[in-house]
């Protein structure tokens, strides 16, 4: 707040607790794998001589979202087990030994979230020398130490060794600044921890949130939109207008479907729609040089041409 920058992150509430010694855990003398139920939604694992539960809970709740009390530094959350009930009557029933055993700690706190769920690293555009590390949810011990390395090459030597464009702050645009869309993403996200995450799949939630004047025609003609940037944008069209097709490892259905505007196209005419598409402005001394550099084509000869490109 103090350097002008807001972040897409919502703080969400989490718990998970601890049990009393297990007799069945100590008979064992070993320690016991990391055992996680994607279908249940939860994790458990040895602690000590008894059991510890993570759960992740449909309809997660929110917490502070309008500012952090004051005063509210390294503080927990009261203990509320009827919020993840349900997923504790899933891990007794996968784990007997948890069902027979007590209670000894419930830990519940914030954790912060963004509308992917990943983590923000890197320099804020606009202002000079301001690095971000946040929103890494739970899972800040298990990204540190990479965390760490690449922070520091991104400071000291302007980019980082890899390319972290998934994880850049830069990656999500003013359409992200909305607390209604930055909580609903993260509320999504923390309930699909453990979700099968589908190639090319597209999530609902804060959507739609930006949509251009042909919208809803496009949408009476089948198409099927994903979001860039926060606008609605046609991927590709279904011949049943409001249909979906479900996401796969395989060859996704959408394949039958681009095909046929592929053969149309090459047929015939198209009409692309570049609403959600970014402009640049490029002017002054030195401009065209400039864009013939980053240009994976020439650049045209003549002023009025258009030329399709790529920049590197």
């Amino acid at each position: 707040r103090l350097a002008g920058v807001e972040l897409p992150v919502t703080p969400l509430r989490h718990q998970h607790l601890t049990t009393v010694p297990v007799p069945a855990v100590a008979a064992l003398g070993r320690e016991l794998p990391v055992l996680r139920d994607p279908e249940g939604s939860f994790y458990v694992r040895q602690d000590q001589g008894g059991l510890l539960v993570g759960p992740f809970e449909p309809r997660p709740r929110s917490w502070a979202v309008d500012g952090i009390p004051e005063g509210f530094h390294n503080r927990l959350l009261d203990p509320d087990l009827d919020q993840i009930q349900d997923v504790l009557a899933a891990v007794a029933k996968r784990v007997p030994a948890f069902a027979e055993s007590g209670i000894r700690t419930v830990v519940h706190g914030p954790d912060g979230y963004t509308p992917d769920g990943l983590c923000l690293m890197g320099p804020v555009p606009d202002v000079a020398g301001f690095h971000v590390l946040a929103g890494f949810s739970i899972f800040g011990i298990v990204f540190s130490g990479g965390a760490g390395k690449y922070a520091a090459e991104w400071i000291l030597e302007g980019q980082p060794g890899d390319s972290l464009w998934d994880v850049d702050v830069r990656r999500f645009g003013p359409h992200a600044s909305g607390v209604a869309y930055t909580e609903a993403r993260a509320k999504e996200s923390y309930e699909r921890e453990y979700a099968v995450h589908f190639p090319h799949e597209e999530l609902p939630a804060g959507r739609p949130l930006k949509t251009d004047p042909l919208y809803d025609r496009l949408a009476a003609r089948g198409a099927v939109f994903g979001a860039r940037s926060g606008w609605e944008r046609p991927l590709y069209f279904t011949p049943d207008p409001g249909g979906t097709d479900e996401p796969s490892f395989r060859r996704a259905a959408w394949h039958e479907h681009v095909g046929r505007e592929c053969l149309a196209v090459a047929g015939g005419v198209g009409v692309l729609d570049q609403t959600s598409f970014g402009t640049y402005e490029v002017s002054g001394p030195g401009a065209a040089a400039f864009l013939d550099g980053l240009s994976a084509n020439r650049l045209p000869a003549a002023d009025g041409r258009v030329a399709l490109t790529q920049l590197c």
